[in-house]
């Protein structure tokens, strides 16, 4: 999966406190298919984002 934005993002400095959720996905839902959430997970790990 090639996952990419071209749009410009601004992240001002107070980002500290960010919570990024990811669900689990849903088998049963093409729409929501938990592949596509344990790769988008795996690349924010791969980035450095913390689980809590």
């Amino acid at each position: 999966m090639n996952l990419q934005c071209n749009l410009p993002i601004a992240m001002p400095r107070g980002w500290r406190g960010l919570i990024v959720f990811v669900p689990h996905g849903d088998a049963k839902d093409p729409t929501c298919s938990p592949a596509l959430y344990d790769e988008i997970y795996g690349v924010l790990v791969s980035c450095g984002i913390a689980e809590i």
